[in-house]
């Protein structure tokens, strides 16, 4: 399939990777969670894409996923980054909860 340069640029959305995980407690992980995201959102910004679907943070403490987005955002002008938002939660959530609350289930 051809396309045009305005249609790559108003009719494709990029998707980026679903195995980043920028809270991950594996260091090696999450450093080359946040390299190769900041890679892909280069590479749709290369291509003139108007957006972008990243993947959502995969436990429920996300403070590094959200200084890192909050980096990208910082430098993108003319591409919106786009955040699917899960509407039921996750096994992996509760088990963060429950290491929260000392495996307490209440």
């Amino acid at each position: 399939l051809v396309l045009s340069p305005s249609q790559w640029s108003s009719h494709i959305v990029g998707k980026i990777s679903e195995w980043i995980d920028l809270d991950s407690e594996d260091e090696q992980l999450r450093l080359d969670s946040e390299l190769t995201l900041k890679q892909e959102i280069a590479w749709a910004t290369h291509l003139s894409l108007q957006a972008c679907v990243i993947p959502p943070p995969k436990r429920s403490t996300c403070a590094n996923y959200a200084r890192v987005v909050n980096n990208i955002l910082q430098g993108l002008t003319n591409m919106q980054l786009w955040l699917r938002i899960p509407l039921e939660k996750s096994e992996s959530m509760d088990e963060d909860h429950d290491k929260v609350n000392n495996n307490n289930p209440t």
